[in-house]
C-alpha cells in the first residue's frame, strides 16, 4: 500500500508541475525521473514531455550498437529473437554461446532486468519472466554469451561528443551496494567513454553509457540509456548537468 499511495502522490506532483510548466512557453524543462514516471509524463503530462530526453527508438540495442566497433562493446556476438521464440531456440543458443547465456530486452525500457539464464533452463526461465512481467511474445530480446563482470561499472554522462560526468556503482544482492569503494575512474574507460560519445553524437546526443573494464583489461560498454532515465549515483557532478540544454 505504501508503494501505490507512492506512485499516486508522484503523479500528483507531476501532473502540477505540468500545469505550472504550461505556462512558461519560454522554458524547455529537462527532466530526470524513473522509467515509470517517464512512461506517466509521455502519457499525461504535455508540457513536462518537452523535457524528456529518451528516444525509445534509438536506444535498442540493434540500433545504437550499428554506430560503434565491435571491440568497444561488451556484447558483440549477440542475436536477437522475440521472446515468445527463446524457448524454443534453447539448444541453438546453447550451440552458440554455451550453457551460460545473458538475455535482456532489445529496448532500453527496462520490460525485464537483465540477467543470466541456464541454456537448458531457458524455457522455464522465459515462462517465469513472461509471468512475472507481462512480458509480449513479440518484444525483441539480445541473447548472447554470459560474462563476469567486476564488482563496479561505470555511468558516463556523454553530450556533444564528450563526458559531462560519471559516477561509479556497484549492484549486490538487495540492490546498489555502497559498501565497497569504487577506485578511481581507469584511464581505459574515459578513453572509451570519449569514443562512444564522439561515434553516438549523430546518432542520439546527449545520452548515458554504462562502462566496465572486462576480466582482459579491456574497456566495454555494457548499455546506453536515456539522459532522463539513468540513475543518479554518489560521485556524480549534478551541477555539470545544468548547462546541458541552455
Amino acid at each position: 500500500m505504501r508503494d501505490l499511495s507512492r506512485r499516486s502522490r508522484l503523479k500528483d506532483r507531476l501532473a502540477a508541475l505540468d500545469a505550472a510548466m504550461a505556462t512558461r512557453d519560454d522554458t524547455r524543462p529537462v527532466l530526470f525521473v524513473s522509467l515509470d514516471a517517464a512512461r506517466f509524463v509521455e502519457r499525461t503530462c504535455p508540457a513536462l514531455r518537452r523535457g524528456l530526453i529518451l528516444d525509445r527508438e534509438k536506444l535498442r540495442v540493434h540500433r545504437w550498437s550499428g554506430f560503434l566497433p565491435a571491440e568497444l562493446l561488451l556484447n558483440r556476438s549477440f542475436v536477437l529473437l522475440p521472446f515468445g521464440a527463446l524457448a524454443s531456440r534453447a539448444e541453438q543458443m546453447h550451440a552458440l554461446f554455451g550453457e551460460r547465456l545473458f538475455l535482456r530486452p532489445d529496448s532500453a525500457m527496462k520490460e525485464f532486468p537483465g540477467q543470466v539464464v541456464a541454456a537448458r533452463r531457458l524455457g522455464a526461465e522465459t515462462a517465469a519472466l513472461g509471468r512475472l512481467h507481462h512480458i509480449d511474445r513479440e518484444l525483441l530480446c539480445v541473447v548472447d554469451r554470459a560474462q563476469e563482470l567486476p564488482l563496479h561499472e561505470w555511468r558516463f554522462w556523454l553530450a556533444d561528443g564528450g563526458i559531462v560526468t560519471c559516477a561509479p556503482y556497484a549492484f549486490g544482492p538487495g540492490g546498489v551496494n555502497d559498501a565497497v569503494a569504487a577506485p578511481p575512474c581507469p584511464t581505459v574507460l574515459r578513453d572509451a567513454a570519449r569514443r562512444a560519445a564522439l561515434a553516438l553524437e549523430i546518432w542520439e546526443n546527449p545520452v548515458v553509457a554504462d562502462l566496465v573494464v572486462d576480466a582482459g583489461g579491456e574497456p566495454r560498454l555494457v548499455e546506453i540509456n536515456g539522459f532522463s532515465t539513468s540513475g543518479f549515483y554518489p560521485g556524480l557532478d549534478a551541477a555539470a548537468l545544468d548547462g546541458i540544454m541552455a
